[in-house]
């Protein structure tokens, strides 16, 4: 069997010939030093690092998968994910003015708050994600029902600190006037009905 030895002090020539090893050259080593653009899972943050460097004692796998929901998130929250959104809703209107068919896509509309979240995870912890997302279809009733203005809100009303009730697969709760129901599955959470009530 043939392997590659990276640093050659640590074996005499002997020992890599006794061992069928080869030595591998400092021109190729060169190509795995090379930087790389990696998101910390904690924060969201675009980070440079190298090859072969941990992300150090304050790495928590336990918490590593919300990494990519984190860097959504932050994306949505801030004025461009928020602008996006918006025209969304605006193609989508248009196409319901126009009496268009539907594509059938997902928009994110942002992150469950994490006291509702908590909500879902004491209830159901085999839920694996954060986001939010509503389709075509449910974006023109939604349009319809609450309104063009409220439903370019609807990130930040998804988003919001609220009470709420949770049965194992519906999340439903209140908030701005708007009654908001997300279906809850493992991998995704879906908005399934929005409509005004009385508050």
């Amino acid at each position: 069997m043939v392997g590659t030895v990276g640093v050659k002090s640590c074996l005499s020539d002997a020992d890599i010939k006794r061992m069928g090893l080869t030595v591998t050259p400092n021109s190729v080593l060169k190509n795995y030093q090379k930087p790389f653009t990696d998101v910390d899972p904690t924060t969201g943050e675009k980070l440079e690092r190298l090859p072969g460097i941990d992300l150090g004692w304050d790495y928590n796998p336990g918490l590593a998968w919300l990494g990519a929901d984190k860097a959504t998130g932050q994306m949505l929250a801030n004025n461009e994910g928020q602008n996006h959104f918006k025209s969304q809703v605006a193609k989508v209107a248009a196409k319901q003015a126009l009496g268009k068919p539907d594509s059938g896509a997902k928009l994110t509309i942002g992150h469950l708050h994490p006291k509702l979240f908590k909500s879902v995870l004491d209830v159901a912890p085999e839920t694996k994600s954060t986001p939010v997302v509503i389709d075509e279809p449910m974006l023109k009733t939604t349009i319809q029902v609450i309104g063009f203005e409220q439903t370019t809100e609807l990130m930040k009303l998804v988003q919001a600190q609220t009470n709420s009730t949770f049965n194992q697969s519906v999340l439903q709760f209140v908030t701005n006037g708007v009654q908001i129901t997300i279906q809850i599955d493992p991998d995704m959470k879906r908005v399934v009905e929005v409509k005004l009530v009385d508050v």
